[in-house]
C-alpha cells in the first residue's frame, strides 16, 4: 500500500510539472508573438482547462491574438461581444470579429453571423444575407484535423442542415426545393469524428444527427421518383456541387460602416 501511495504521489507531481512545464512553454511563445500561443492561453482560461477559469484573462489573450489576425480567436473574441461575456454586450464589436475570422474561412464565424442576420440580433432581419453565411459554411469542408478549433465540424454540420430547413419551409411542396432540402440533410449527415466522443461537441452532434435523420425522412417521401434520382447522383457529385456554390455565394459585405467603427 505504501509503494502505491508513494507511485500516486510521483504521478500526481510528474502530471503537475508536466503541465507547467506546457504553461510556461505557452507564455514564453506568447509574449515571443505568437498568435496561437495566444489564442490557447485563452482557451485554457475560457474553459478552465488545468487553470483557474478567468474569462477577464482569456479576453486579454484572445484580443492579442486576435489583433495578429489568428481566426478562432477572432471568432470567439466575437462571441465573448456577443455573449457578454467579460464585457458588455455589443453585437457590432461581435459582427466586427465574426467577419474577420469569416473572411478566413472560419465555419464557426459564419454559423454565428448567419444566426445574426436571420434572429435580427444586433442588425436588421436579412434571410438573403443570413442564407450567405449558411451557404458558405455548409461549403467548407469537414476535415478531423487537430489545428481547428472545437466545435468546428459541428458548425458545418449544423449549417447544412439549417440550409435544408430554409429550402424545405420556403418551397414546401416544391420539388426543386425538397430535392435541395434532401440533398443538404444528406451531406450533414456526413462524417463526423465528434460524433464518437463524449465531449460537449460530441452529444450536440448525436442529438443533431437524430434531427437530420428525421427531417431528411418527411422531406425525402414527399420527393418524386425524379428527383430522388437527381439527389442520389447530386450526393455522389457533391464535390463539384460543393465548388459550384461557393463560386455563386458572394460574400455579404455588411455594413461597412459599423464595420470600421468597431475598430475605434
Amino acid at each position: 500500500m505504501k509503494y502505491l501511495i508513494l507511485i500516486g504521489i510521483f504521478l500526481v507531481n510528474s502530471t503537475a510539472h508536466a503541465f507547467g512545464n506546457e504553461l510556461d512553454e505557452l507564455l514564453s511563445s506568447a509574449e515571443r508573438g505568437s498568435k496561437v500561443s495566444l489564442y490557447n492561453l485563452g482557451w485554457k482560461y475560457s474553459s478552465g482547462d488545468s487553470v483557474k477559469e478567468d474569462k477577464d484573462l482569456a479576453i486579454q489573450y484572445y484580443e492579442k491574438s486576435a489583433n495578429l489576425g489568428y481566426a478562432p480567436a477572432q471568432n470567439n473574441l466575437g462571441w465573448f461581444h456577443r455573449q457578454g461575456i467579460a464585457t458588455k454586450k455589443d453585437p457590432i464589436k461581435a459582427i466586427y470579429w465574426f467577419r474577420l475570422a469569416a473572411l478566413q474561412g472560419n465555419a464557426l464565424a459564419l454559423q454565428n453571423l448567419a444566426e445574426m442576420y436571420q434572429a435580427a440580433e444586433g442588425v436588421p432581419k436579412d434571410m438573403r444575407i443570413a442564407r450567405s453565411f449558411y451557404a458558405l459554411c455548409a461549403t467548407e469542408i469537414i476535415a478531423d484535423l487537430p489545428d481547428r478549433e472545437a466545435g468546428f465540424n459541428n458548425a458545418i454540420h449544423e449549417c447544412r442542415r439549417e440550409m435544408g430547413k430554409i429550402d424545405s419551409v420556403l418551397t414546401d411542396d416544391d420539388q426543386e426545393g425538397l430535392r435541395w432540402a434532401a440533398l443538404w440533410f444528406t451531406v450533414s449527415l456526413m462524417k463526423n469524428k465528434d460524433l464518437q466522443t463524449d465531449s460537449e461537441n460530441g452529444v450536440k452532434a448525436r442529438k443533431a444527427t437524430k434531427e437530420t435523420k428525421e427531417l431528411l425522412k418527411t422531406v425525402s417521401e414527399k420527393l418524386n421518383k425524379k428527383s430522388k434520382a437527381w439527389v442520389k447522383n447530386a450526393v455522389k457529385n457533391w464535390g463539384d456541387i460543393r465548388t459550384y456554390i461557393r463560386d455563386h455565394t458572394p460574400f455579404p459585405l455588411i455594413h461597412e460602416a459599423c464595420f470600421n467603427s468597431a475598430e475605434a
